[in-house]
């Protein structure tokens, strides 16, 4: 059975997708797979990773970043976790920890 992509009420249609976000926001959950890696701009990579995690990673995941005090680049540490390992391991094995590098 395929899982449906809306759901159709009288005059009213709502989409899968708006119900079950992947990307979550708010307080991320310490069960979940961590992922750290290193960013030189946190809002253009913030963007360039969450745009691959969401063409790329079916689970859900999310996503912050902060100030790194001891980079001397004055860099920022990235942090993402995944609901499901596997989600984790395919992100570092196919890349996305570096999507933010390819414009």
């Amino acid at each position: 059975m395929e899982t449906p992509t809306n759901l159709q009420f009288t005059d009213f249609d709502v989409s899968i997708e708006t119900l079950f976000r992947r990307a979550l926001t708010g307080p991320m959950n310490r069960a979940w797979t961590r992922v750290e890696f290193s960013v030189p701009d946190a809002w253009e990579a913030n963007k360039a990773v969450e745009k691959w995690l969401t063409e790329n990673t079916p689970g859900r995941w999310a996503t912050t970043h902060y100030s790194n005090p001891r980079s001397k680049e004055n860099s920022y540490t990235m942090v993402v976790r995944f609901e499901d390992k596997n989600d984790a391991l395919m992100f570092k094995l196919r890349g996305g920890h570096q999507a933010w590098e390819v414009r």
